[in-house]
């Protein structure tokens, strides 16, 4: 944060800072070449936001499904779901939330065939690691009692019929067959979504791939297209989404399809982060952690084998790729970390990722640091998902959660992200939580893990940009760095972060938002 704190006056020539300092020094500099002049009064500008972990598809696809989260009970969800029956013929919902809903329950298949048996209807959860589909969503998919898959599971009720109710790799085998959105609606959603996106600071994204592994390559087209263009309203580093081995070779021979000609990308588009899962959701809880859920058996689980990630490791290493593993339970983030060792060495630079990192013990944080692993990080679960993970979880677990101070004091390099649509995008918030590490409820959540508003505002710019090895590029206000740059209307001060707001977001130069 230090540049935050000396530089008074910033220079932008050429859609890149080319020098900082006083205002005096500054001023003269821009008039004598045409420049045009932002009086601050008073204002504090930083870097623009760069949101470690996202999930830019299904947030821009939102308008275009069922929102479940305006309803308050399962009745009142089927009673308006035919209204978003779509051309493709299936009726998609989404931010389903049985913590929330007056009914306190997953749904049910005969929940949905109420509403129709000739409809094919997929409502995934709030977590995005759970899923709910009718008896003709089950049809389409051809899916029996004897149904099997490897990451996954297909719920079933007392006598031993399936229930509807699906988790992790199951969810991924039904969406598969939902037809998906063409090109021309994939543009005219991002750009619909893009002024949502700058009204929040956000100028740069880590794009964790959608819901379905393979609307990744129309999305990624479309993107590189615009880069082209001159046209992508954000930048975005997209990844390789989650495969099974078999899909893994295409999933290479596409990335390096979506690479070409990357110097006529100005640094907008990339495709540089190989991503799968080790486990679930703690709010939904699949998650694997090491202690029970609550009042249940259930330990949650391992969605990857051993085989297969480390099929993953040396597909990362044989394409000088980075890799990304989802891991938020403490038994997830050990499987990930061990693994990782077999293949790492002290001091690298490959900068493999853990995704949300949602427990660590003291021994995951030293290997961390000795390893040289990034660690993408989501300080909103705090708020948005707080309560929820403290019920469901034994309590002996809470010291793990989400240790940002303990990795961040190590000198580790760490980013933020949303994981939007699951929680909020607004990175003021998610900055609040990391400071405060309060619930919605106000319950205090591992107090010690605490940071200052400087280190939070350091690790959602300059820690997201390290996180895509576009640190020399991005992140900072210094000479020779692009040009994206938040005006906020407040000084720094985490004693009233809640009432800072974004003032004008300025990406490669331009003024993308500007408060009315």
């Amino acid at each position: 944060m230090d540049n935050r704190k000396k530089c008074s006056a910033i220079s932008i020539d050429h859609n890149r800072i080319s020098r900082t300092g006083s205002d005096k020094e500054i001023i003269e500099y821009a008039k004598a070449n045409n420049h045009e002049i932002i009086d601050l009064s008073g204002k504090t500008v930083v870097p623009g936001f760069i949101d470690a972990h996202m999930h830019l598809g299904p947030m821009i696809y939102a308008p275009l499904y069922f929102d479940c989260s305006k309803y308050n009970s399962i009745n009142a969800i089927t009673d308006h779901l035919l209204e978003k029956a779509s051309d493709n013929g299936w009726i998609v919902g989404k931010k389903y939330d049985h913590e929330t809903i007056r009914d306190k329950r997953h749904l049910t298949k005969n929940d949905l065939d109420a509403v129709s048996k000739d409809i094919p209807i997929f409502i995934i959860h709030v977590s995005g690691h759970i899923a709910y589909i009718n008896s003709k969503a089950m049809e389409v998919r051809e899916l029996t009692s004897e149904s099997f898959i490897d990451g996954g599971e297909f719920g079933k009720n007392e006598n031993g019929e399936l229930n509807g109710i699906l988790y992790e790799y199951a969810v991924d085998a039904v969406y598969r067959d939902i037809p998906e959105p063409s090109e021309k609606q994939i543009e005219n959603c991002l750009m619909d979504m893009a002024p949502f996106l700058h009204e929040m600071g956000i100028t740069s994204v880590h794009d964790s791939c959608s819901d379905s592994s393979n609307l990744y390559r129309k999305e990624g087209h479309v993107y590189r297209e615009l880069a082209k263009r001159d046209n992508l309203p954000i930048r975005i580093n997209l990844f390789l989404p989650y495969q099974r081995s078999e899909d893994m070779k295409n999933d290479m021979l596409d990335a390096n399809s979506l690479l070409m000609d990357r110097e006529t990308y100005h640094d907008f588009f990339k495709v540089s982060t190989i991503k799968t899962f080790a486990d679930g959701s703690l709010r939904g809880g699949t998650a694997a952690i090491t202690k029970p859920y609550k009042e249940t058996n259930n330990y949650g689980m391992l969605t990857i084998s051993e085989e297969i990630i480390d099929q993953y490791m040396k597909a990362a290493l044989a394409t000088q790729k980075q890799l990304a593993i989802h891991a938020l339970g403490d038994h997830a983030v050990d499987f990930v970390i061990s693994s990782y060792k077999k293949y790492l060495t002290k001091g690298n630079d490959k900068r493999w990722r853990i995704e949300h990192y949602g427990m660590a013990s003291d021994e995951n944080i030293f290997d961390t640091e000795k390893y040289g692993i990034y660690s993408a990080l989501n300080p909103i679960f705090l708020f948005d998902t707080g309560d929820a993970i403290y019920e469901k979880i034994d309590k002996t677990l809470y010291s793990r959660l989400f240790r940002i101070n303990s990795l961040y004091s190590k000198g580790l390099k760490l980013g933020f992200g949303s994981d939007c649509p699951v929680c909020s995008c607004n990175p003021l918030k998610a900055i609040a939580s990391a400071i405060n590490r309060k619930s919605k409820s106000g319950q205090l959540i591992n107090e010690n893990e605490k940071i200052d508003i400087y280190d939070a505002f350091e690790i959602y710019t300059s820690g997201g940009a390290y996180g895509s090895f576009d640190e020399n590029i991005k992140g900072k206000l210094l000479p020779g760095y692009l040009a994206d740059m938040v005006i906020l209307d407040k000084k720094l001060d985490e004693t009233c972060i809640d009432d800072i707001k974004v003032s004008k977001t300025i990406l490669d130069g331009r003024i993308v938002y500007e408060c009315s």
